[in-house]
């Protein structure tokens, strides 16, 4: 059975339909690709601002505590040296 000549309309018809499904195939996987780089780079971002914003926290947390312990401190003295003029009072008094 001899072969059938294919027109050359036709040739090209095909030949688009082939290009136009590969074009679309490689448009989706970079598409797919681009989309989960993007998703694990936001993942990445996200992780590190959690943990700045946990450092950070922590670093507040750790003045708080340091202005606290000052101002008991400051107490402290003060409580104290009232202590020391009572008990210098008393001392002169016994003299």
């Amino acid at each position: 059975m001899p072969k059938k000549k294919i027109k050359p309309k036709a040739k090209n018809k095909i030949l688009k339909k082939k290009i136009s499904l590969s074009k679309i195939a490689i448009i989706t996987t970079r598409s797919f690709h681009g989309a989960i780089k993007n998703f694990q780079k936001k993942k990445e971002l996200k992780r590190i601002r959690e943990i700045r914003l946990k450092k950070l926290e922590e670093k507040n947390d750790f003045l708080k505590e340091k202005k606290d312990l000052k101002i008991w401190e400051d107490k402290l003295r003060k409580k104290d040296s009232k202590l020391r003029t009572i008990e210098d009072e008393l001392n002169l008094k016994e003299k």
